[in-house]
């Protein structure tokens, strides 16, 4: 660790030591990985607090028993386009990226609509576009939906206090540990949740 002698340091009031440049435990690191083969040093036993590093184990066979398997295949982003009711719509002009904590945009004001710049008043979310619908090939419900609106929904709500926002719905699954505490807070800060499915989504003139 640089450091600078007391004497020296004295007169200026310096500081007498500093710690490692930013790049130097980089630099180490990539070191220790380029090596390629573990030269056997035990210094990560030694780092180790949890004492989780053990050179002596050897290659085994474990049988456990389980109750379920989890297969995590990952999802497809819904395009609305499918679906002729919201087709009009449902352009890359009208499609609104997610609501961060940091706000809507990444200008000065984080209100703003990171698409047309202006302050969003009244939103609608839906959580009925692509779920159980046969046409689509969708038959089931994701579960996924209900908790990820309120989040917008409330993130939405935080940012701009007073905005008018109206969530679709046909049945609400909150089925984590504190859901559904958190969907009844999201109703109370005054977001309306209306059931049924929006029949039609078009372009107003003035938009």
């Amino acid at each position: 660790m640089p450091k600078l002698p007391p004497r020296a340091a004295y007169p200026t009031l310096a500081r007498s030591s500093w710690a490692y440049p930013r790049n130097r435990p980089w630099a180490e690191a990539l070191r220790c990985l380029n090596c390629a083969v573990c030269s056997e040093c035990r210094q990560c036993v030694v780092a180790c607090q949890p004492k989780a590093i053990r050179h002596d184990m050897r290659d085994e066979v474990v049988d456990i028993e389980i109750g379920t398997v989890v297969v995590a295949t990952g999802f497809d982003p819904f395009n609305a386009c499918q679906k002729p009711e919201f087709a009009t719509a449902a352009t890359p002009t009208s499609s609104r990226p997610p609501v961060r904590a940091a706000g809507f945009g990444l200008g000065a004001d984080s209100r703003q609509d990171q698409i047309n710049g202006k302050v969003p008043k009244r939103s609608s979310l839906s959580t009925v576009s692509a779920h159980r619908d046969k046409q689509l090939g969708v038959e089931y419900c994701s579960r996924i939906c209900c908790m990820y609106t309120a989040k917008q929904a409330h993130l939405a709500h935080d940012k701009v206090p007073g905005s008018n926002i109206t969530v679709f719905y046909m049945d609400v699954r909150a089925f984590g540990k504190g859901f559904e505490e958190f969907y009844d807070r999201v109703r109370a800060e005054g977001i309306t949740y209306r059931r049924g499915n929006p029949s039609e989504i078009y372009r107003a003139a003035s938009s």
